[in-house]
């Protein structure tokens, strides 16, 4: 019997696993074609450009509420959503507090919204919850 059952269990797993190397899909070569040739050129200083606009923070200077708590709750223990929102040169502070000063920060904005950004946003100062670190 224990034969038998190991017999089966080779033959199913056999069967199992051709059927899963089956491949249902094709490949269109004329569809591929024809999208490459209505594909638009790009030069390499194109590329270049976009490239470099690809790799801002804020895309157009835009500085959403929704893209700073994301980059705060994520990031927010290497300074990434201060970033964002246009300060520069405070990672370090932020490595230093291990998480603490960024779940302050995460907290003031979900609590005051749009208002708490805007004390975030382009202001140099660390501490920005108080009337002395707005601007």
């Amino acid at each position: 019997m224990k034969k038998l059952f190991i017999t089966f269990a080779c033959i199913a797993g056999i069967f199992a696993s051709q059927v899963a190397m089956a491949n249902p899909y094709k490949l269109d070569e004329s569809a591929v074609d024809q999208k490459f040739a209505a594909a638009t050129e790009i030069s390499v200083d194109q590329l270049a450009v976009a490239d470099v606009n690809a790799m801002s923070l804020a895309p157009n200077g835009d500085v959403t509420l929704g893209g700073f708590l994301l980059r705060s709750f994520f990031c927010g223990t290497f300074g990434i959503h201060r970033s964002y929102a246009g300060t520069k040169g405070l990672g370090f502070k932020y490595c230093i507090t291990l998480g603490i000063i960024n779940t302050v920060d995460f907290w003031y904005t979900v609590i005051k919204g749009q208002e708490g950004l805007d004390n975030f946003t382009g202001n140099p100062n660390f501490v920005v919850w108080t009337d002395k670190g707005r601007q």
